[in-house]
C-alpha cells in the first residue's frame, strides 16, 4: 500500500515502511541549515540526508530503495530499530 508523506507528493510504501536508528542526527546535506530527518535517494540519483522540507523537494518516497526516516537513540540497544 502507498501512500503520500504529509502534503508533498513523495510516494510512501507502507508496507516496506522503514526507519534507521543513529546516534545523532547528521545535517542535511541539500540546505545544510537544519539536522536531518531523512535518508533517502534524490531526484538527482544519490542518496543524501535531508530534512523535512528538503525530503519534500528533492526526496523520492520511503521504502525499499527510497528511503528511511532517521530516529535517534542507540542504534545497538533497539537492533537498529527504533521502538514505537
Amino acid at each position: 500500500m502507498s501512500e503520500v508523506l504529509q502534503d508533498s507528493k513523495v510516494p510512501v510504501d507502507t508496507d516496506n515502511l522503514v526507519e534507521v536508528t543513529l546516534p545523532t542526527r547528521p545535517a542535511c546535506n541539500m540546505c545544510e541549515a537544519v539536522d536531518a530527518a531523512y535518508d533517502g535517494a534524490t531526484v538527482y540519483g544519490p542518496w543524501a540526508y535531508m530534512c523535512e522540507p528538503c525530503f519534500g523537494r528533492y526526496g523520492v518516497g520511503l521504502g525499499t530503495g527510497r528511503g528511511q526516516r532517521i530516529a535517534t537513540g542507540n542504534p545497538i540497544a533497539t537492533g537498529g530499530r527504533q521502538n514505537a
